[in-house]
């Protein structure tokens, strides 16, 4: 199910961006489609967002860090809240902390987008994107060894 709705998440985002580079659809689906279906499947078979290996995709389509993370953002909620659905009728909210972490998070995305927009050139993003996916894999290795 959560594949299905990346793919249609990621058709739509590719209509409104080929259309916003002037690109017919039909010839700028072709390598997004080729990019979709593998990231959906590996980041099922990983148990990991698909945000987690879109971001490397698009940068190695050929988009900058800043437009590349504004994709994901669109691209993975969809499937964020497919996956919330299921566990709706068991889950137990604690309220106050459920506005807390919403204001939190809000906050620190808007702050962080615009300072990173403002000061923060693209190529420095990859870079410093390159060096999470490092730290956190070697993380997730070091943990799956204990």
């Amino acid at each position: 199910m959560e594949t299905i709705i990346v793919v249609t998440a990621g058709l739509a985002l590719l209509a409104v961006v080929s259309g916003m580079l002037g690109l017919g659809v039909a010839f700028a689906a072709i390598p997004f489609l080729a990019l979709a279906v593998p990231i959906s499947v590996l980041s099922g078979f990983l148990g990991v967002g698909p945000g987690f290996l879109l971001m490397p995709a698009l940068m190695i389509a050929g988009f900058n860090a800043k437009k590349a993370a504004g994709i994901n953002a669109f691209a993975v909620t969809p499937p964020s809240f497919s996956a919330l659905i299921p566990h709706m009728a068991t889950a137990h909210f604690d309220p106050t902390l459920t506005v807390v972490l919403l204001v939190a998070g809000a906050a620190g995305s808007f702050v962080g987008a615009r300072l990173t927009s403002l000061y923060m050139p693209s190529a420095r993003i990859k870079q410093l994107f390159g060096v999470l996916i490092v730290v956190m894999t070697l993380f997730k290795i070091w943990t799956l060894q204990r």
